[in-house]
């Protein structure tokens, strides 16, 4: 399942996703937000889909080969002069990545500072397989205008019923304190 989370009009969903990340691999004793991984991917500052997948290896904490065939790659895109922001993932890690998490209840929380929805399964994140599994993921502040094309692959849509503007100021404040 995924999840596209807005927040009020786009303010405060990256604030949402961080504070999810940050609680829910403590709710152990509440059995449907138990998961066996809890990944946070912050990708507000968009390089390349290659810094993506290397972020969710390192949230995996994936063996140091992983890491190297990483490194390698970019080293020879160094060389070979290719620009980083073309930079994409490389299949083998994606199928590491696959392994890892294959059978695994998962809850990815993805802030997306790219200009596009991002297919994470193209990383190696099984979702189509295995519908246990939960992303929920948000664009980046800058990128609050997006196509209806580009929410695809979004199963469903959450944002906050109330527009901020209908906000008085003290409960803006409050809000923002929050």
């Amino acid at each position: 399942k995924v999840i596209y989370f807005h927040g009020w009009d786009g303010l405060g969903a990256s604030v949402v996703l961080r504070s999810i990340a940050e609680v829910l691999p403590y709710r152990k004793t509440t059995p449907e937000l138990c998961f066996d991984s809890v990944i946070f991917i912050d990708c507000s500052n968009w390089k390349n889909r290659r810094m993506m997948q290397r972020t969710i290896a390192e949230e995996l904490q994936l063996d140091h080969s992983v890491m190297a065939s990483l490194d390698e790659q970019d080293e020879e895109d160094d060389f070979n002069r290719v620009d980083e922001s073309s930079r994409n993932e490389i299949r083998n890690v994606g199928k590491v990545i696959n392994q890892t998490l294959r059978g695994t209840k998962l809850m990815m929380i993805f802030l997306n500072g790219s200009d596009e929805e991002v297919d994470v399964s193209t990383f190696g994140i099984p979702l189509a397989i295995f519908d246990n599994n939960i992303v929920i993921w948000t664009f980046s502040r800058r990128n609050h205008v997006h196509s209806k094309d580009a929410l695809r692959y979004t199963h469903a849509f959450s944002h906050f019923y109330h527009s901020i503007k209908e906000f008085s100021w003290a409960e803006f404040l409050r809000l923002l304190y929050q």
